[in-house]
């Protein structure tokens, strides 16, 4: 499923997502089912714990979906964890630039 997404980002495709704060499997499950191109875990303004985070992720695997999470930090900690628990991608908040 990464490649999935990368290479529909690559091709300039607009993608439609759902930003997820309700860590329940079935609640992710039916989300993915509706339509969406891909689920967003928002770490960043609602207190999930990488519990969380991996249900979440866990819920848009089940429905066939790729699952980023919007990370409360830009530590290398919090975007290992979120890739380590199957995340597609990141989305590291207040990123200001390149460098």
């Amino acid at each position: 499923m990464r490649r999935w997404i990368a290479e529909r980002v690559r091709n300039g495709e607009t993608l439609i997502g759902c930003f997820v704060s309700n860590p329940q499997l079935a609640t992710c499950e039916v989300l993915a089912a509706s339509g969406f191109d891909v689920l967003v875990a928002d770490a960043e303004h609602f207190p999930l714990g990488p519990a969380d985070v991996q249900t979440i992720i866990a819920g848009a695997d089940l429905g066939g979906l790729p699952a980023l999470v919007r990370l409360s930090d830009d530590s290398p900690t919090s975007i290992q964890y979120a890739l380590d628990a199957g995340a597609a991608g990141v989305i590291v908040p207040r990123v200001h630039g390149a460098g």
